[in-house]
């Protein structure tokens, strides 16, 4: 399924982590961000996939998603 939300294409596809460079163009900086919940294979596999890719993690929780105060 691809949903199109502000500009930014969603999508949900078994076996989609495999792919990226299906849907991202591998020769821009590319920021994968993710929270410390996120398995390190997973994470790993995301970043394997690209010769210039940086990994923010945030804590996990919803606290460390906003910037509310």
């Amino acid at each position: 399924m691809e949903v199109t939300l502000n500009n930014s294409k969603i999508i949900i596809q078994k076996g989609c982590l495999s792919k990226l460079l299906e849907y991202i163009q591998p020769s821009k900086k590319t920021m994968i961000i993710s929270d410390t919940n996120v398995p390190c294979i997973l994470k790993q596999q995301v970043l394997s996939q690209f010769s210039n890719a940086y990994l923010f993690e945030v804590k996990s929780g919803e606290d460390s998603k906003s910037f509310a105060d």
